[in-house]
């Protein structure tokens, strides 16, 4: 997979979310189990942060990378995310047909999903939990 960095990968996801993104998978189901809400306003065009409202993707992305307060808040979570995917990337394994190998344990664990590897590394301490979103 070619990494954008981390500004642009979370540019990228916001600019593009929605459509598919098969290279960032493992990234959106990352987002997905924590950051839904950041998912949330990406659709509505929202920022999570000031709550203000744009017409369109274009806008959202452009008020990111200008508006310093948002911008640090989400490239704080851009790291966050990053650090999860080399954990998760460290112990799974893609074996095709939509399995997923968790090196965990003795037999190893098969699933169906990347979400669901990525539940299954949190209850066993791997990952760190996810904490609620306030603002």
């Amino acid at each position: 997979m070619v990494f954008l960095g981390r500004d642009s990968f979370i540019f990228y996801i916001v600019k593009n979310y929605g459509k598919p993104l098969r290279q960032y998978s493992t990234l959106l189901a990352i987002m997905k189990e924590y950051y839904p809400w950041l998912l949330d306003d990406i659709l509505l065009n929202r920022c999570s942060f000031c709550k203000k409202q744009f017409k369109s993707r274009k806008g959202l992305v452009i008020h990111y990378k200008e508006r310093r307060q948002c911008h640090n808040k989400i490239i704080d979570i851009a790291k966050h995310v990053l650090d999860i995917y080399e954990k998760v990337k460290q112990y799974t394994k893609y074996e095709g047909k939509g399995v997923y190998k968790i090196f965990i344990g003795n037999p190893h664990i098969r699933v169906e999903s990347i979400q669901e590897a990525i539940r299954i590394l949190r209850k066993q301490g791997v990952l760190p939990e996810v904490i609620n979103h306030e603002n």
